[in-house]
């Protein structure tokens, strides 16, 4: 008694006698070859299209981080700037008050 099931022949010449009778011409193959190399030249077309689109906004975007760094920068060198004049300014003040209640 076999305990692995055993191969269908019926069903494996089923399967055989229907490819078969949708066997393709070879000259239809070949153009259905030919659409999908160009299906698939158009999808690689649009890709790249794609893909130049989205490398050029990632350097715009680039370009954009790099200008607001650089105004972030500015602005901590002037608040820097500020604090030490504030600084400097600071203890003078009490002279300052007392000149002008003099």
């Amino acid at each position: 008694m076999d305990v692995l099931p055993s191969y269908d022949e019926d069903l494996h010449q089923e399967a055989s006698n229907m490819a078969h009778e949708h066997t393709t011409p070879p000259m239809d193959i070949a153009l259905l070859l030919q659409e999908i190399r160009s299906g698939n030249q158009a999808l690689s077309d649009k890709l790249d299209k794609h893909t130049t689109e989205i490398n050029q906004s990632i350097s715009g975007l680039k370009t954009a981080l790099d200008g607001l760094k650089s105004c972030v920068n500015e602005t901590e060198d002037r608040i820097g700037a500020v604090e030490d004049e504030r600084s400097d300014v600071r203890p003078r003040w009490p002279n300052l008050s007392k000149t002008r209640h003099s």
